[in-house]
């Protein structure tokens, strides 16, 4: 099942609908350059806080990468080919849920890795039962936590839940033995694996204060003595993480250990042997000198090889759910170091502080896409808001602009800048835009939340258009609103009452949808006037929802998507349809092709903020998600048809008669139109219509006779209707 696009059937059973079928393709293969390189993987969704292994899963001999995001909880797998990864969405789907830490280990010598993950209570181990490329699990021991037997009989291996223990032979008799943290202490635990059967993990602990050491602070160790206590009592400190890796080719296994408080890892020379380490020595020059394992907090160690020489490297990343202070840039979140030595006497050197993330769209977190043809040539390009982080000059969010150097019908992008129109000088973080008409003037103007500098609340602002194709805002001004937000909610304008203002909902932090109604023109002025949109109340599992409003499934009828901070898309179907009776938005289910559910645990990310686009020319838009990890998704409706080249213009009734109370027509193409008699005699005065209106002339007092829609598009190509009236 090894293909570069995921084909994604999205079904969604609806009440509305009875049954109504969203079937989507998760597509990796647009095209997108940076900087003039073409991005081997540009759409898989960002990357902030990893934990590494490798597996190979499609049996091509070469190790692949599978990542667990911290932030976002979610696995992600890299198919490793030609020298470049490759985001792989098809493999998801084979891998269990699994929470706070993943360590592929192969414990029975079977040759095949199994999955060790958090338990409550421990430690909880999947055993990989794969044939060939099918990846499948069984849970150990029913899913039960891993026992450890000790003075007082087997208990369970408690681990705080944001440590990463070590699992590996660390005494060389062939099998997986485990060392962690005390729980709520600061001395290690050394669990012997004593079983007989290799199908079987019986642990024995050995020591609860193994290599005779204690960890009494960020960088601070006592050996042979406790840790002083620290206002009378005994630090027990944050969250640890391990590794051993033999760096000195001593032939016995020396410690790193990273802690959650810290902002650099520390290695510790094993001075003892394998069956009884004596550590000594710490030091933060690792892995070399000019350029140790620093990050602004918890910089975790994972020993790998990545390149293919049989030769372990070392990658660190933060081991973090979060931005602490959004003090971290995590842009440059993944560090490798590549082995230049050897096996047995490694040396690392830095190679690249955003490994894998300059291969694929990566704007930090809090990524925010939206799409408008810019250029006025036809086709969709895209920014993306972000949220920025601290530098020596403050924040430096922006928007960053991708052209669309494809057709209508292929779609490829090209970094232009990342700091479209100049906002980094504003000041603002926290940038999420979207392309709306905000006055009513049928121009589609920039409109986008973002925070003031030293501010916490987001405030929304637009910059006006002053062209109908293409985006011109003239002497550029930023218009700011009296509407502000809590610090991750998210706005979204749409015309609710349908007179051509746009209002504003909000995304609250309770999961329910503010109105605020659009009163002024041309200079917007909004009013608040429901918490309670569409009935959508209080959901905590819902909170903070970003909103896309569309005609998803090409119906006529317009439908809302609401993604979540825990990762879900939602979507109400028709939901204008039903305002006087609000239905329950229905989770999205993913399926593969021939109906096979796919784990409903995976999902693009977290903080998902989806919006709509028409990428390919067809009928029902694409959904492109973007995330807390700062990279985008993308969706593609399979269902959907082609739109023809030219202006589509629908014009009902025709003739028109007595009985019509209006002439009126659709189109599906941004025009600009008159009506006028054969003999060229305007009747109207050039308008203009977007694609998907319904538009109305008033022909009341129009004589009997043939009339001429006279359409323009944005080409400045003409395109006539013949109009019959008979009054």
């Amino acid at each position: 099942m090894c293909r570069s696009v995921l084909i994604i059937l999205i079904s969604i059973f609806s009440l509305i609908k009875g049954y109504g079928q969203f079937s989507y393709q998760w597509i990796t293969d647009v095209p997108l350059k940076e900087y003039g390189s073409l991005l081997s993987t540009p759409w898989a969704g960002g990357l902030n806080a990893v934990q590494v292994n490798t597996m190979d899963i499609n049996l091509d001999g070469e190790n692949d990468l599978v990542l667990f995001e911290r932030t976002s909880g979610a696995v992600k797998v890299f198919i490793h080919k030609s020298g470049a990864y490759y985001f792989a969405p098809e493999y998801l789907s084979f891998f269990p849920e699994v929470r706070g830490w993943v360590l592929l280990r192969d414990f029975n010598n079977d040759g095949k890795k199994d999955l060790f993950t958090s338990h409550p209570l421990g430690i909880k181990v999947y055993v990989n039962t794969s044939t060939g490329t099918n990846l499948q699990w069984r849970q150990y021991n029913g899913g039960s936590e891993l026992l450890s037997t000790g003075l007082s009989g087997p208990v369970n291996i408690k681990l705080d839940g944001d440590d990463l223990p070590v699992i590996d032979d660390y005494d060389h008799d062939g099998d997986l033995d485990i060392l962690n943290f005390v729980y709520l202490s600061n001395t290690l635990e050394f669990h012997k694996n004593i079983s007989q059967d290799p199908d079987s993990l019986v642990f024995e602990k050995i020591s609860d204060k193994w290599g005779d050491f204690e960890e009494c602070n960020c960088g601070e160790f006592s050996f042979s003595e406790p840790c002083p206590p620290s206002g009378g009592r005994i630090d027990h400190t944050s969250s640890k993480a391990l590794l051993i890796l033999d760096f000195d080719g001593d032939g016995d296994k020396e410690i790193v250990i990273s802690e959650e408080d810290c902002s650099q890892a520390f290695i510790l020379d094993n001075t003892g042997s394998n069956t009884m380490a004596v550590f000594r020595n710490p030091s933060d020059v690792f892995p070399e000198r000019a350029n140790p394992a620093i990050m602004f907090t918890y910089p975790t160690v994972y020993y790998e090889d990545i390149d293919g020489d049989d030769k372990k490297d070392l990658l660190i990343s933060p081991n973090t759910v979060n931005n602490v202070s959004r003090a971290m840039n995590f842009r440059y979140s993944l560090r490798y170091y590549k082995n230049n030595g050897t096996s047995n006497q490694p040396k690392f050197n830095l190679i690249q502080k955003n490994f894998l993330q300059d291969q694929m769209i990566d704007v930090g977190e809090n990524s925010a896409p939206a799409f408008f043809d810019l250029d006025n040539d036809g086709d969709q390009d895209m920014l993306i808001g972000r949220f920025g982080e601290y530098t020596i000059y403050g924040r430096s969010a922006s928007l960053y602009l991708y052209k669309n150097t494809g057709t209508t019908y292929a779609p490829a992008f090209e970094l232009v800048t990342d700091d479209f129109l100049g906002l980094s000088e504003y000041g603002f973080f926290n940038i999420k835009p979207q392309f709306v008409d905000v006055n009513g003037d049928k121009n589609i103007d920039l409109a986008f939340t973002a925070n003031p500098v030293n501010s916490n609340r987001p405030t929304v602002h637009y910059i006006l258009n002053k062209a109908f194709w293409g985006f011109d805002p003239q002497n550029l001004q930023v218009e700011s609103t009296e509407v502000s937000l809590e610090l991750d909610e998210n706005a979204f304008f749409f015309d609710v009452n349908k007179d051509g203002k746009a209002e504003i909902l909000i995304g609250k932090q309770a999961g329910n949808i503010e109105v605020y109604l659009n009163n002024d023109y041309p200079k917007a002025r909004f009013e608040k006037i429901s918490d309670r949109f569409y009935g959508i109340d209080i959901n905590y599992e819902r909170a903070y929802p970003a909103i896309a409003i569309g005609d998803l499934d090409g119906n006529g009828a317009l439908d809302m998507v609401t993604g979540t901070q825990g990762g879900k898309l939602f979507i109400y179907a028709d939901f204008v349809e039903t305002f006087d009776n609000p239905l329950p938005g229905e989770e999205i289910t993913l399926t593969t092709e021939g109906n096979i559910i796919i784990a409903p645990h995976v999902h693009p990310g977290s903080v998902l903020y989806p919006t709509l686009v028409n990428l390919y020319n067809e009928n029902k838009p694409m959904l492109a998600i973007g995330s807390g990890q700062g990279g985008v998704s993308l969706l593609r409706n399979d269902q959907a048809q082609v739109l023809p080249d030219e202006s589509s213009i629908e014009i009902y009734p025709n003739p028109y008669g007595p009985a019509s109370a209006s002439l009126q027509f659709n189109t599906s193409r941004n025009i600009k139109y008159e009506l006028i008699t054969l003999q060229g005699q305007k009747i109207t005065p050039l308008l203009k219509a977007r694609v998907g209106e319904t538009v109305s002339i008033n022909t009341r007092d129009l004589t009997s006779g043939m009339y001429i829609l006279r359409v323009y598009t944005s080409t400045r190509s003409i395109n006539t209707k013949k109009i019959v009236v008979f009054n």
